[in-house]
């Protein structure tokens, strides 16, 4: 899980409940305000392309119709970013590389997609 390095996400009892979960742990890095843009962009579209248009009622229909809406984002909806494929064609399919993004590399120290384990 890749969190901001806000008070609650840094406490020990929130550290200790993922890691005895066996969730990995990163922050992002101080300052670096662009480190959570893919999931703003995400909860972004979730709002404008779902949760504003439907007013779901309660938690279990909530939970239902956002199932469906996260597996269209991911399997059926074409992104512009990944030069019009789908997330799960371009990150689980090794043969699927859009033109846009063949030749893009990230340096280590300030790649979004794998961020450095918290430590």
């Amino acid at each position: 899980m890749n969190m901001d390095q806000g008070s609650q996400f840094t406490s020990n009892a929130w550290l200790e409940t993922l890691t005895n979960a066996g969730v990995k742990v990163s922050h992002t890095g101080i300052g670096r305000c662009i480190d959570n843009v893919r999931i703003e962009r995400f909860w972004r579209s979730v709002k404008c392309e779902d949760t504003h248009l439907r007013h779901y009622s309660s938690v279990s229909e909530a939970r239902e119709g956002l199932g469906k809406y996260i597996h269209h984002y991911n399997h059926t909806r074409p992104h512009q970013a990944l030069d019009y494929a789908k997330p799960n064609d371009f990150y689980c399919e090794p043969s699927i590389s859009p033109t846009g993004l063949a030749g893009i590399s990230f340096n280590n120290d300030l790649d979004p997609i794998h961020p450095k384990p918290f430590s």
